[in-house]
């Protein structure tokens, strides 16, 4: 498989009424050893509009089973075009809180 071109975190908001939001993304920044260094917020960050889409999805199926509160998905980009769903985290995220106010301000 070809090494991923990027990192990506979409988070998502599920409301008590079932109502879901895209709140926005990160890119996920890892060292060179692997370890997570933070994220990147921004345009940088923006993420395939399918990908948004298909987060989306992810994020009604979760509302539709019952899930309220905030939940991630990360993604990888990969160079051929084709983006791939690896860690769904029905929870906040350490982007969560850094995403939602980087929207307020």
């Amino acid at each position: 498989m070809a090494e991923p071109r990027r990192f990506l975190r979409l988070n998502y908001a599920v409301g008590a009424h079932a109502e879901t939001r895209y709140l926005g993304s990160t890119e996920i920044i890892n060292g060179t050893d692997g370890n997570h260094l933070g994220n990147w917020l921004g345009e940088q960050a923006q993420p395939p509009s399918d990908a948004v889409e298909w987060g989306r999805d992810i994020a009604r199926q979760g509302a539709e089973a019952g899930y309220r509160g905030c939940l991630c998905v990360d993604l990888a980009a990969l160079p051929d075009g084709r983006v791939l769903a690896y860690d769904l985290n029905f929870r906040a995220c350490g982007s969560t809180v850094p995403q939602l106010l980087f929207n307020a301000v």
